[in-house]
């Protein structure tokens, strides 16, 4: 499990120079303030590397895997399709996260439970859905072969 977070931290420093690459053309070009485009392409590293490696995680913790690849991998494919719906979490979760934290952190204290939980239930619903798939595809390659 260790090795997942700092592979998330290695990731999300490796997007970060990639997207701060484009943004330096950008700035070039558009005559743009540096401090925004900073701004940007961490909040896009982040994004980009929390969608890749949510699963994983509870992966890991659930012991459906034992190492970190291929957890990672499995993660990957149980994603596939659902990114909007983790984009629509964190979008749904982030103003509550704000307000919580406006409150003197007391409302951090009930929001950061709510979202722990409805990360789990995200988390269910994605395996739920990966044994569905892994069903009706040995559904169709036992039709396959009786043809």
């Amino acid at each position: 499990m260790l090795w997942l977070l700092l592979r998330k931290i290695l990731m999300t420093n490796v997007y970060m120079i990639l997207f701060s690459c484009s943004s330096y053309i950008l700035n070039l070009t558009l005559y743009l303030d540096s401090l925004y485009l900073s701004l940007i392409e961490q909040i896009l590293a982040v994004i980009v590397v929390e969608l890749r490696y949510f699963p994983a995680l509870y992966l890991l913790l659930d012991g459906e895997e034992q190492k970190c690849s291929p957890a990672v991998r499995r993660g990957i494919s149980m994603m596939h399709g659902n990114y909007l719906r983790l984009i629509a979490f964190w979008l749904f979760f982030l103003p509550r996260l704000f307000i919580g934290l406006l409150f003197l952190v007391v409302g951090v204290l009930v929001v950061a439970p709510w979202v722990q939980v409805s990360l789990a239930t995200f988390y269910m619903e994605l395996k739920q859905q990966e044994k569905i798939r892994i069903r009706s595809k040995s559904e169709d390659d036992i039709r396959q072969g009786s043809t």
